[in-house]
C-alpha cells in the first residue's frame, strides 16, 4: 500500500486534523489503536488500520518486558536514593510498568505498520507534554506519538508534524473523612483498625463501614481518605527538583551500562514519561509520610486498603510496616489469570483479602511466603441480600408478553492499555452490528447503563434509529433501575462487575465475545454464561431465550449456582471472616493500648482535624458553622515545631479543593468559602490576598460564565464587589477582621 498514513491516537487529535481536511484527503490512511477515532472513521467512511492488529507474539510478553526493566530500573534507582528511601525503590520504578509496556507495544505495531504499508507521506502529532503510570480513564496521546516519531527518525520516512491543543487539566477529586472524634478524646480510645479510602477497591471499604461496622460491637474501622497525602505537606520530603535528579542520574547509570531497550533510554520525544515519573516519585515520597502520620496521629494496629498496585500505596504500606502496623488489602473479585495478577500485584507489601480460593490461588502465585491471602468473600451488603434471596422466577414479558422485552447492554472500558487483549477494530465492528440490529428489531426495547468509568460512549452515540424519527437505545443512569426494566443482559466483548447484580437480580446473561484475542474471558468460561461470537448468533440466542421460559430459567439457575460456589461468604459473614482474617494476622489487635504508648501530637491532631472541618464545609453538613468555632489551635510551640505537616503549605491545597468543590456544585460563594476557611486557621497561617486571588478570580469567571438567571448575576456582582472593594484587604495582605 501506497499513500498517505496519519498516525491519530484520540478523539482531539482526529478533531484538529480533520479541521483542515486531513484525514479526508483521498489516499488517506488513519492509523490508530483508539476505539473511539476507529468508530469516527467508520461513521464518515474514511480508510483506517486498527494498530493492534500488527502485534506480534503473545500479548503478554510485552508487560513481561517492562516488568523486566522496571526491576533494572528499581536496581539501579536504589543506588540514587538517599538511604531512608532506599526501601521504596521498587515500588517508585513499580509504576512504569504501564507506560513501558505500551511503548515496547507500539515500537511493535507502528514499525510493523511501516514495513507492511510504505507510505509516500506521514502525518505525526509532535506533542510530547503528558504521560500516563497506571491505567488512566484515557489514554494521551504523547507517548505513542514519541514512539511513532522516534521509529520515523530512524528509518528516515518523511513526516509532516502536527500539533494538537494542550491536554486540558481536571481538579483533583478527595474523599471526605467520615470520622470525628470528639475534642479531647482519649488516645487509648482510637479504633484499632483503620480503613484507608482512595483508588480502587473503595466499594468494599465504604460496605465495610456502613452497612456492616456500625454496630460491630465497638469494631469500627473508620475511613481516612490517603488522596489527603496532596494536601498534608510534610516537612523535610523531598521536591521536584530532588526528584528530577534522582531520575536523572538514574537514566545516566541505565544508559552508560545499555541495559534497556533504547526506544526508552535514547528517545528524547519520551522525555514526558521521565518527567512524570518524578512526579509520581513525590506522590510515593509523601505516601510513604503519609504513612508515618497515620501511625502518629491514630496509632492504629491494622490498616485496611484497596488494590495496593500503585506506588504511593506501597510506599504508604512500607511506612507502616516499619512502624509496627500491619497493612492488608480489601480486593473485589475480578483479579484475572495469572498474568494479570503476576503483572499488578508483584512486589506488593501486605497481606490481603479476596473474594474467592480461585482469587487466592493466583494471588500467592505473586506475593512473598510471608504475605497471607485469604478468599473472605464479597462484603458488599446489596450482594449479600441478592445472593441469599436469589430465585429464577422473575416476573417480566416471559410472563406477561403484553409488552415488548427488555434487552439491557452493560459496558465496560476497553483495555487499550496493556496488554492489548482486546482488538479495537472488532470491538468496533461488533458495537455497529449491535446498534445495526437494536435500529432493526422494533419489537424489543434495546437499554444501555453505561460504566462510570470512561467506556467510549462516542462509539454507541448515534443511534441507527434516530434517523427513522426515534433511537431505539435508551440510556439509563441508574443500575438498579436498568435492572429492574430488564429481562435479559447482554454484554459486549468486555466483562464487567455489574453481571454479577444481574445474576443475583435473576437475570439471564448473554457474553458476547467479538474481540477477545484467543478464548473468552476465564470469569465467562466458568461461571457459565452463555458465549456467542457474533451479532446473528447474539440475536438467535435472545430470541431463543425469550420464547423458551425454562431455557432461561435453567441459565439464571446454572449462573447463580456457580456465583455461590465463586463466593467465599457475603455480607455480615464475609465480614466476620474478615475480622478472623485480621485475628490472624495480628492477634493483638483487641488488647489494651500499653500505658506507655507516644502520646499524640497534639498539633498534628489539629491538622486531621483541620482537614475533617474542610470536609464538612464541602458536605455542606448542618451545624457546620457552630463546629468549625470549636476548632482550636493548641498554643504549644514545641508540639508545633515537632508537628511533621508544614501548615502554611497546607492551607493552599486545602483552600483550592474546597473552593473548586464549592464552585463546581454552586452551594456557597467564594468569598464565603474563603472566610469559613480562615475562621479555622490561626492568624499567622491565613492566606494573603495575593495566593487568594488566582483562586478567587477563577471562581468569578466560573460565576460569571455559567450562571443563567439575573439573581445569580446579581449575586457575583455583590460577591465581586466584596472581595475586590478598597480597604477590604489589610496591608499584609491578610483578610480584615470586618470581612
Amino acid at each position: 500500500m501506497t499513500g498517505t498514513l496519519a498516525f491519530i491516537f484520540n478523539p482531539e487529535q482526529f478533531r484538529h486534523a480533520d479541521q483542515p481536511g486531513l484525514v479526508q484527503d483521498v489516499g488517506t490512511t488513519v492509523a490508530t489503536a483508539d476505539v473511539d477515532v476507529l468508530g469516527m472513521c467508520f461513521r464518515r467512511s474514511i480508510p483506517a488500520i486498527d494498530l493492534t492488529e500488527h502485534l506480534e507474539g503473545n500479548p503478554m510478553d510485552y508487560p513481561e518486558q517492562a516488568l523486566g526493566a522496571c526491576e533494572f530500573i528499581s536496581a539501579t534507582l536504589h543506588d540514587v536514593l538517599p538511604e531512608v528511601y532506599r526501601p521504596l525503590a521498587f515500588h517508585m520504578a513499580f509504576d512504569l510498568l504501564c507506560p513501558l509496556a505500551y511503548c515496547l507495544q507500539m515500537q511493535t505495531m507502528a514499525s510493523n505498520l511501516l514495513r507492511s504499508f510504505r507510505p509516500e507521506q506521514v502525518l505525526c502529532f509532535g506533542d510530547h507534554r503528558e504521560a500516563f503510570i497506571l491505567i488512566p480513564r484515557r489514554l494521551p496521546p504523547d507517548l505513542a506519538n514519541g514512539v511513532v516519531r522516534w521509529i520515523l527518525e530512524q528509518d528516515g520516512t518523511p513526516v509532516r508534524i502536527l500539533h494538537g491543543p494542550p491536554p486540558a487539566g481536571a481538579p483533583v477529586y478527595n474523599e471526605p473523612i467520615n470520622w470525628n472524634p470528639a475534642d479531647g478524646e482519649a488516645v487509648s480510645r482510637f479504633p484499632p483498625v483503620l480503613c484507608l479510602t482512595g483508588g480502587a477497591g473503595i466499594g468494599e471499604q465504604e460496605a465495610l463501614w456502613r452497612e456492616n461496622l456500625g454496630a460491630g460491637g465497638g469494631r469500627a474501622a473508620p475511613m481516612f481518605p490517603v488522596m489527603w497525602r496532596r494536601a498534608l505537606c510534610f516537612r523535610g520530603v523531598e521536591g521536584a527538583r530532588e526528584c528530577m535528579e534522582w531520575v536523572a542520574r538514574t537514566l545516566e547509570r541505565l544508559r552508560r551500562e545499555e541495559s534497556l531497550p533504547p526506544i526508552l533510554l535514547h528517545n528524547g520525544y519520551l522525555d514526558c514519561l521521565w518527567t512524570r515519573w518524578a512526579r509520581e516519585m513525590q506522590s510515593c515520597l509523601r505516601g510513604f509520610q503519609m504513612g508515618r502520620f497515620v501511625a502518629e496521629v491514630l496509632q492504629p494496629k491494622v490498616v485496611l486498603t484497596g488494590y495496593d498496585i500503585f506506588g504511593h500505596t506501597r510506599c504508604l504500606s512500607e511506612a507502616l510496616w516499619q512502624t509496627g502496623i500491619t497493612p492488608l488489602s480489601v480486593i473485589h473479585g475480578g483479579i484475572g489469570g495469572i498474568g494479570f495478577a503476576r503483572l499488578f500485584h508483584h512486589g506488593a507489601t501486605g497481606h490481603v483479602a479476596c473474594w474467592s480460593q480461585q482469587d487466592a490461588k493466583v494471588l500467592n502465585h505473586c506475593r512473598a511466603s510471608v504475605f497471607q491471602v485469604w478468599p473472605v468473600g464479597s462484603l458488599r451488603t446489596d450482594i449479600h441480600r441478592a445472593v441469599t434471596g436469589m430465585s429464577t422466577e422473575r416476573p417480566g414479558p416471559l410472563e406477561a408478553p403484553a409488552r415488548p422485552p427488555n434487552i439491557l447492554f452493560l459496558t465496560s472500558p476497553v483495555a487499550s492499555f496493556v496488554p492489548v487483549l482486546q482488538s479495537p477494530g472488532r470491538h468496533v465492528a461488533a458495537w455497529q452490528g449491535v446498534l445495526e440490529y437494536c435500529a432493526r428489531r422494533r419489537d424489543l426495547r434495546f437499554l444501555l447503563k453505561k460504566h462510570p468509568r470512561y467506556d467510549y460512549a462516542e462509539l454507541y452515540s448515534t443511534d441507527p434509529g434516530a434517523a427513522d424519527g426515534g433511537g431505539f437505545l435508551t440510556l439509563v443512569d441508574s443500575l438498579p433501575e436498568a435492572l429492574q426494566q430488564a429481562d435479559l443482559v447482554v454484554l459486549v466483548n468486555v466483562i464487567t462487575t455489574a453481571a454479577l447484580d444481574a445474576i443475583c437480580a435473576g437475570l439471564p446473561l448473554v457474553y458476547l465475545n467479538a474481540s477477545d484475542r484467543g478464548p473468552a474471558a476465564p470469569w465467562a468460561q466458568e461461571s457459565g454464561v452463555d458465549i456467542v461470537a457474533s451479532v446473528p448468533e447474539l440475536e438467535a440466542r435472545i430470541d431463543q431465550l425469550l420464547s423458551d421460559r425454562a431455557q432461561a430459567r435453567a441459565l439464571v439457575a446454572r449462573l447463580q449456582a456457580n456465583l455461590k460456589s465463586t463466593i467465599a461468604a457475603t455480607g455480615p459473614e464475609a465480614v466476620e471472616r474478615l475480622w478472623r482474617f485480621v485475628e490472624q494476622v495480628r492477634p493483638d489487635v483487641w488488647e489494651p493500648r500499653a500505658t506507655d504508648a507516644p502520646m499524640v501530637n497534639p498539633v498534628s491532631l489539629w491538622c486531621l482535624r483541620f482537614l475533617q472541618q474542610a470536609d464538612q464545609i464541602v458536605l455542606g453538613a448542618s451545624g457546620t458553622t457552630d463546629r468549625m468555632q470549636q476548632l482550636r489551635f493548641p498554643a504549644d510551640a514545641a508540639a508545633e515545631a515537632a508537628c511533621p505537616v508544614d501548615l502554611a503549605r497546607m492551607v493552599e491545597p486545602v483552600f483550592a479543593h474546597v473552593l473548586w468543590k464549592l464552585q463546581a456544585e454552586w452551594r456557597i460563594p467564594a468569598g464565603t468559602i474563603l472566610r469559613r476557611i480562615h475562621g479555622l486557621l490561626p492568624r499567622r497561617y491565613r492566606l494573603p490576598f495575593s495566593r487568594c486571588r488566582p483562586y478567587l478570580v477563577q471562581a468569578l469567571l466560573l460565576d460569571a460564565k455559567d450562571l443563567r438567571r439575573s439573581i445569580w448575576r446579581r449575586r457575583f456582582s455583590a460577591i465581586a464587589a466584596f472581595l475586590l472593594a478598597p480597604g477590604r484587604w489589610g496591608a499584609q495582605g491578610q483578610a480584615t477582621d470586618q470581612e
